[in-house]
């Protein structure tokens, strides 16, 4: 060893690393999946706090000062099956299949939702 450093010839020495390394964790899986699932009724109720999508344009048209603008896009985003909280994860060319080209549009609805 050169100054308490490993060399090619004598590797470092670790005894409490070997020790932790071949130490079992056991983890029941059906507790470790207690932390990660949502109850049923946990997500119904997260669902039922968000708008449906006509309510939503229409708050849009209102805050916007535009008089049915935004909810002349609903029929577009009920055929492709588009809800309120799809909004912020669409792409540009998902929300032109939909009817929506105007950048400002976009990203409008983007921030709304």
């Amino acid at each position: 060893m050169l100054n308490g450093l490993a060399t090619v010839k004598e590797p470092p020495t670790h005894p409490l690393l070997h020790i932790h390394i071949h130490q079992k964790i056991d983890l029941n899986p059906l507790v470790a999946l207690q932390f990660f699932q949502q109850s049923p009724l946990q997500s119904l109720s997260s669902q039922q706090s968000l708008p449906l999508m006509a309510e939503f344009l229409q708050q849009i048209d209102k805050a916007e000062g535009m008089e049915n603008y935004y909810s002349k896009f609903l029929e577009r985003f009920k055929t492709q099956r588009i809800r309120v909280k799809h909004l912020n994860k669409l792409s540009d060319m998902q929300f032109e299949t939909c009817g929506v080209t105007a950048i400002g549009d976009i990203e409008t609805i983007r921030e709304a939702a």
